[in-house]
C-alpha cells in the first residue's frame, strides 16, 4: 500500500515525529486512499514543505485522483501549484464565490481583483507560471501612481 506513495518498510517503524513533512503528507494520503473514498478534502497539503516535496505531493494527489477516480478538493494559496496541478478553480473574495471554472478563470484580471495585485501569466516550457507584481496596481503604473 505504501510503495506507490514513495514510502518503504523502514518508514513503518518510525514514529510520526521522526518523519519529514513530505513523508507525513505521503503517509496521510496513503491512509486516506486505503479507505477508498469518493472524495478527498485537503487544506493546504503543501504548507511547510520544500519546493521539491510540494511538487511531489501535488503530483501524487493528482495521480491518486485519476487512478482511483476520486474527486479532490484542495485549498491552495500557491497559485502556481494550483494552475499546474488542478483542473478546476474557485476564487473567493469577501467570503463569496468571485469566479469558478476551468483554466480560463485563472486570468490576470481575476487574480488582480481577488488579491489586489498585478500578475502576468507566462508559458514556461508548456507550463503556465504566474508572476506577481504586488507593488503594481495597473499595467505600467507603480503603486505611487508614477510610471
Amino acid at each position: 500500500v505504501i510503495e506507490p506513495f514513495g514510502l518503504h518498510a523502514e518508514h513503518l517503524a518510525r514514529y510520526p515525529g521522526e518523519l519529514s513533512g513530505g513523508e507525513l503528507q505521503r503517509a496521510a494520503l496513503a491512509r486516506v486512499t486505503v479507505l477508498e473514498p469518493e472524495m478527498i478534502l485537503l487544506d493546504e497539503p503543501t504548507s511547510n514543505l520544500d519546493p521539491r516535496n510540494q511538487h511531489e505531493v501535488m503530483q501524487l494527489v493528482r495521480s491518486i485522483a485519476r487512478e482511483h477516480k476520486i474527486s479532490v478538493i484542495t485549498v491552495l494559496h500557491d497559485l502556481n501549484l494550483a494552475i499546474r496541478y488542478c483542473d478546476r478553480f474557485m476564487f473567493l473574495k469577501d467570503s463569496e464565490i468571485y469566479a469558478h471554472g476551468g483554466r480560463e478563470v485563472m486570468s490576470p484580471e481575476i487574480v488582480e481583483h481577488v488579491y489586489d495585485m498585478h500578475v502576468h501569466i507566462v508559458d514556461c516550457m508548456g507550463i503556465p507560471v504566474l508572476i506577481p507584481f504586488p507593488d503594481v496596481k495597473t499595467h505600467g503604473e507603480d503603486a505611487d501612481g508614477t510610471d
